[in-house]
C-alpha cells in the first residue's frame, strides 16, 4: 500500500512551502510520514491523516520549459467547437468613440460568420444543457454521455425544424438511461418550456436514428420496478424497513405472475412502497405519495389493485 501511494503522491522537497507539524500532532501517530499530495494537501501515509493545504509564503519565477510545467496549477480549457476569439457588442461600442465603429463592426460580423450551424447550435444548447443538468443534479459522467448524444442529433440534423430544448431533455434522459441512473423525464421538463408531447417525440428519434451509430456503449436501458423503489424511498424518506418489505412483494408478484411490460412502472413501484407502508403503521396519504412519485392518485390506486391481486395481504 505504501508503495502504491508513493507513486502518486511526491515527498515534501520545496523548501517555500510553509508547514508545522506540531500544529496537528495529536491527530497524527507516533511514527508520522507526511507527504504532499498531487492535490495539494498533506497526507500521512502512516495513518491517512489529513493536515491540511499547502501555503506557498514566497513566489519564485520560473525560467524553464520544466519549472513552468511544475508551476502551473490551472490551465484554460478550450471547447471543442466555435471560433477561439469572441468579440462582444460591448467592445465594438467602446470603439465608437475612437472612431473604429465601423472596422470592429465588420470585424465582428466577419468573426461571426465563420461559426457553422452546427457550432451555432452548440452555442446555444450547451449552456442550457449544462444549467438543466446542475439543477436536476446530474453527474459529470451522465452529462457527457449526454451532450455526446445531443451532438449525435445535430450532425445527423434531427434538431432542424424542431424544439432544441426538447432534444435536450430527451438526450440528458438517454444519458441517465444509459448509466441506469435514477431520473425521470418530468424531473427535466420541470425546468423547460417543452411539453411532455414532444419530448417523448424527440425521445423516440434519438433511439431510432442517434443510438445507433454510437455502439453498443451507449445503449438504452429501460427504468425497472426496483429502482424506482429505491428512487421514491429516498424522496419520500422512508425508512429501510419499508424498502425491504416493498422488494419482497415485487418479488412475490412477480412469482404470483405479474408483469410490467406495458405498464407504468412509477405506478406499480408507488403501489408497492404503499402498500408496505400501511404494513408498517405509516400515515401518508395517497395525495402525498401521488406528488412525489409524479402520477395521480387514480394511477396509484390501480397499481394498488395489481399488486393486490398477486400477493397475500
Amino acid at each position: 500500500m505504501i508503495e502504491f501511494l508513493n507513486e502518486i503522491v511526491r515527498p515534501i522537497i520545496n523548501p517555500y512551502i510553509m508547514y508545522d507539524p506540531e500544529m496537528d500532532i495529536d491527530k497524527c501517530c507516533e511514527n508520522p510520514n507526511i507527504f504532499l499530495s498531487s492535490q495539494g494537501n498533506y497526507v500521512c501515509l502512516t495513518c491517512g491523516v489529513d493536515h491540511g493545504i499547502q501555503i506557498s509564503e514566497t513566489e519564485r519565477r520560473a525560467y524553464s520549459r520544466e519549472e513552468v510545467s511544475k508551476r502551473k496549477l490551472t490551465e484554460p480549457v478550450l471547447r471543442n467547437y466555435g471560433s477561439r476569439t469572441i468579440i462582444k457588442p460591448s467592445f465594438t461600442y467602446n470603439r465608437k468613440r475612437q472612431g473604429n465603429s465601423s472596422y470592429f463592426t465588420r470585424l465582428s460580423r466577419i468573426n461571426s460568420s465563420l461559426d457553422t450551424t452546427v457550432e451555432r447550435n452548440y452555442w446555444q444548447a450547451y449552456p442550457l444543457m449544462k444549467l438543466i443538468a446542475q439543477k436536476v443534479e446530474i453527474p459529470t459522467f451522465v452529462f457527457e454521455t449526454s451532450w455526446k448524444v445531443y451532438s449525435e442529433c445535430v450532425k445527423l440534423r434531427l434538431t432542424a425544424g424542431r424544439s432544441i430544448i426538447a432534444f435536450i431533455c430527451s438526450s440528458l434522459y438517454v444519458g441517465c438511461r444509459i448509466h441506469k441512473f435514477p431520473r425521470l423525464m418530468d424531473e427535466f421538463l420541470d425546468y423547460c418550456d417543452a411539453s411532455r408531447r414532444v419530448a417523448n417525440k424527440t425521445l423516440s428519434l434519438i433511439l431510432l436514428y442517434a443510438l445507433p451509430g454510437l455502439g453498443e456503449s451507449y445503449k438504452y436501458k429501460s427504468i425497472t420496478i426496483t429502482e424506482l423503489i429505491h428512487k421514491f424511498c429516498a424522496e419520500l424518506d422512508f425508512s429501510i424497513s419499508i424498502r425491504i418489505l416493498a422488494i419482497r412483494m415485487l418479488e412475490e408478484a412477480k412469482n404470483n405472475g405479474l408483469k410490467g411490460a406495458g405498464k407504468d412502472p412509477k405506478g406499480l413501484s408507488a403501489g408497492f412502497l404503499y402498500i408496505a407502508s400501511k404494513q408498517l403503521d405509516d400515515k401518508r396519504g395517497q395525495k402525498e405519495f401521488a406528488k412525489k412519485c409524479r402520477i395521480t392518485e387514480v394511477t396509484l390506486r390501480n397499481g394498488v389493485k395489481q399488486i393486490q391481486d398477486r400477493i397475500k395481504t
